[in-house]
């Protein structure tokens, strides 16, 4: 039986994210018409998705730190919800790497909202999206 890259689950979608994938979801997001989420919170609508992500904390450029891979909970165009096995605290800047399919990677970068432990080792971090790197 064949398997398909992308599989359905009961919390969100596993799949790999593109910088493809996240083109197509941020502009679908934004998209979406606010008028259906009048008792949500959010400032934006998001999707369910579970994969690693590699994302690197601290300076960018040619000091920047290896990248490290967390569990990506959830996407919106104006953040993302990701687990990690590290504490950040609010404000910290990271850098999400989105492998594109003809090479090299999209970088996008998040700063730290919020951070709320789960379990020993392991945190739940929303942070909001500062920009797209070039």
């Amino acid at each position: 039986m064949a398997t398909s890259p992308i599989s359905a689950g009961r919390r969100g979608v596993a799949t790999t994210l593109t910088a493809e994938v996240f083109k197509d979801v941020i502009g679908a997001l934004r998209s979406d018409d606010t008028s259906n989420r009048v008792l949500d919170k959010r400032s934006s609508p998001r999707v369910g998705l579970r994969t690693k992500l590699s994302i690197v904390t601290g300076p960018t450029g040619p000091f920047e730190a290896p990248p490290v891979d967390v569990w990506l909970r959830d996407l919106s165009a104006g953040g993302i919800g990701i687990v990690h096995n590290q504490e950040m605290e609010r404000g910290t800047p990271f850098v999400a790497h989105l492998p594109r399919r003809q090479g090299g990677s999209l970088r996008v970068l998040y700063e730290v909202a919020h951070c709320k432990r789960l379990a020993k080792d392991l945190y739940s971090i929303g942070a909001k999206l500062s920009r797209i790197l070039p």
